[in-house]
């Protein structure tokens, strides 16, 4: 249940990664998986811990949520 209403929290999230993902860098598709499958840590991670987690520099995360946000705008 509680899994549920996380995802629920999150669902814009996973649906603006899902309407792009087709445009992503094989880096950006690596953050985007994580992202998908840890959700519910998200909130409790800093850049400099997904980075690490998901062994991008941090310039790669910051580049994938500022294309995340662009994309959906042009969108």
């Amino acid at each position: 249940m509680e899994e549920c209403k996380m995802r629920n929290e999150f669902h814009p999230l996973l649906t603006r990664i899902s309407s792009v993902e087709n445009q992503f860098t094989e880096i950006d598709r690596e953050i985007a998986k994580f992202i998908q499958a840890h959700l519910e840590d998200i909130p409790n991670y800093t850049a400099n811990d997904i980075a690490a987690k998901t062994y991008v520099s941090k310039a790669s995360l910051t580049r994938f949520c500022k294309k995340l946000v662009s994309m959906v705008l042009r969108n």
